[in-house]
């Protein structure tokens, strides 16, 4: 029985270690994740108040972080913006709970959109988070937002891996990750020349007009928004718990919360089946309580927009105006 074991545990670290090396040498990783962890790790290294973003490419794209920095004063509060790649209520309450002073918070604005609440997301675990979360964000959270139906032995197994691959591992990329001068470390050769140059607002301006007629044109576009994909019972929905946990985490510490319905652009209207926006919308407020929930979905024209879903310099510029103007008159930064 013990020999079993040691070779059930050292196969687990062999395959474990080829497992991470290959996803982190292979996978195409928005370098996001990255300046997450080091946004993380300043963070937690400073004693000034805070405000703290979390959302998705969206978020990350359509908020200027140095501009509302710069409105409300440096020397008042720091804000730091953890919107990642696909970024969805599960990942963060992962990264919300690795936040060692959370006094220190004045306020958190969750930056959301429906797409985050479809069924590939919500109905287990394993597609709730993303694996790069799961290992560069402690993954013990995970069993608080997890019910029994999400323990099967492939998910099992992605936990072993994570868990028992030897710590230096970690340690290796992540003091890698901490050095601004490797931020695509884990990439192919040939990837790192056009990574190094990476830069956070890459959308400067919209994609041609012939791309969203063509677009408008193909039903997989469609099939994403119908109100069959989507199941708003929380107890079904992994994203809805993961925000019901957040929100009475935030609650319990006294932090303040807005949430933004990013926007989106106009054109995106002729996707949403009917009835879609307002089970969100009923969904949302429900797991927020008395918190603000403030609907920007619709409110920008297409100008703004590079394609269906991530504000361009423009919109950028605008959205980061109309958080500020909230963030002063509302909050009083």
């Amino acid at each position: 029985m013990v020999a079993i074991m040691v070779y059930t545990l050292l196969t687990i670290w062999i395959v474990g270690s080829f497992l991470i090396d290959f996803f982190c040498q292979s996978r195409t990783i928005d370098n996001d994740y990255v300046l997450a962890v080091q946004e993380l790790h300043r963070l937690n290294s400073d004693s000034q108040d805070k405000i703290v973003i979390f959302g998705s490419s969206m978020g990350r794209e359509g908020i200027d972080s140095q501009y509302l920095q710069g409105t409300i004063g440096e020397d008042k509060v720091s804000v730091y913006n953890f919107s990642i790649s696909s970024g969805k209520p599960s990942d963060f309450y992962l990264i919300y709970r690795q936040i060692t002073e959370k006094e220190k918070i004045k306020l958190v604005v969750l930056t959301i959109s429906p797409w985050a609440f479809e069924k590939m997301y919500t109905g287990n675990i394993k597609t709730g988070v993303d694996v790069f979360t799961n290992l560069a964000f402690k993954s013990a959270p995970i069993f608080e937002i997890m019910g029994r139906s999400d323990i099967n032995a492939l998910w099992f197994l992605r936990e072993s891996v994570i868990s028992a691959v030897p710590l230096y591992k970690y340690n290796e990329y992540f003091q890698k990750i901490l050095d601004q001068k490797n931020l695509s470390f884990w990439k192919l050769p040939q990837e790192r020349a056009k990574l190094e140059s990476w830069r956070q607002y890459r959308y400067p301006e919209n994609k041609p007009e012939e791309y969203f007629i063509e677009e408008l044109k193909k039903e997989k576009n469609y099939e994403e928004y119908r109100n069959a994909n989507y199941d708003w019972a929380e107890e079904r929905n992994i994203q809805l718990k993961a925000l019901g946990l957040l929100v009475s985490g935030l609650k319990k510490q006294s932090i303040p919360i807005l949430v933004c319905d990013m926007p989106v652009n106009p054109y995106k209207q002729a996707f949403y089946e009917e009835g879609l926006i307002e089970g969100y919308s009923a969904a949302v407020r429900l797991a927020l309580g008395q918190s603000r929930f403030t609907d920007f979905s619709f409110a920008y024209p297409k100008e703004d927009f590079v394609d269906f879903n991530h504000l361009n310099s423009q919109g950028r510029e605008r959205f980061s105006w109309d958080l500020a103007d909230i963030l002063k008159n509302s909050y009083g930064f």
